[in-house]
């Protein structure tokens, strides 16, 4: 065998031994964003439900669920917690829009989501709240909660 032949084969190696780097770094980085991508998730939906807390305490429940019934009937004071209870809320959702647009969250995820949280703008006194403070929420927020179902362009 020449010198001319092994260089040859030394460079067919050497070429061989980058694809194979090549492919196992991309197959790095996939692994590597599933994963990221499966950890926004789970933090996305910690946030969710942390967001329901102050709902769990019995005197905010009751007056969540009077006022999903109607805002109007609510006492000054219920209507202050029943509003920042709606707030909370909301915000959550906004916030997992926002997660949603930028690629951290999947579809199918964000449209049940969607759908869970249009519920709570769809009773009377939630849709009374909503007209009144739906500005304070992005517009790709309230896109979705108007239109859970069409929300596909958001």
């Amino acid at each position: 065998m020449n010198w001319d032949a092994i260089g040859a084969v030394g460079e067919i190696l050497g070429a061989l031994a980058v694809l194979v780097t090549l492919v196992y770094l991309a197959r790095q980085v996939h692994q590597n964003t599933f994963q990221a991508r499966l950890g926004s998730i789970q933090a996305i939906n910690a946030s969710n439900d942390s967001a329901f807390d102050p709902i769990y305490i019995p005197q905010n429940s009751i007056i969540f669920t009077r006022g999903q019934q109607s805002h109007v009937d609510l006492t000054d004071h219920e209507k202050i917690v029943f509003d920042m209870l709606m707030t909370r809320l909301i915000a959550s959702f906004d916030a997992t829009t926002y997660q949603y647009i930028h690629g951290s969250y999947e579809e199918e995820l964000y449209r049940g989501t969607a759908r869970f949280y249009n519920g709570f703008i769809a009773s009377a006194g939630g849709g009374e709240w909503y007209a009144t403070h739906k500005e304070t929420f992005s517009a790709n927020c309230r896109k979705a909660l108007e239109n859970p179902v069409k929300n596909q362009e958001i």
